[in-house]
């Protein structure tokens, strides 16, 4: 994946399987971080990049996901609620962005909407 080169930045990325695409996160050079390949494999149905960072003493876990136009939506968000649980049960604080493939404009007709799990609301799991 090339990237742009940006002073003060370090680039983490995940590799597609495709000729283009995958995700990447930049994250300061004076924040250390580990990528979670663990949380990774888990999403078979999407390309995803988790990085473990500890801000103010407090572990997070960032990420960024890529959902496949695919039919596979069910199959996607029980993965992705196995990861959430999973860092829940840890007590994990977490943030998610990406491009899920959701049309949440269709909130109320949707049953793709309605089945999101609730813990991609923002969220903190110390509460």
């Amino acid at each position: 994946m090339s990237h742009a080169n940006i002073p003060g930045y370090s680039f983490a990325h995940s590799d597609t399987q495709y000729a283009a695409g995958g995700v990447a996160i930049y994250t300061k050079d004076n924040i250390s971080h580990v990528v979670r390949h663990d949380l990774s494999e888990i999403l078979t149905k999407a390309e995803s990049l988790w990085l473990e960072v500890t801000l103010n003493g407090t572990k997070t876990v960032i990420s960024v996901i890529y959902r496949y136009p695919a039919p596979q939506y069910d199959f996607f968000t029980k993965e992705l609620e196995n990861i959430l649980h999973n860092l829940n049960d840890n007590k994990v604080t977490y943030y998610i962005c990406g491009d899920f493939k959701i049309n949440l404009l269709q909130h109320e007709s949707s049953q793709q909407v309605k089945t999101i799990p609730m813990q991609c609301l923002p969220t903190t799991a110390h509460n």
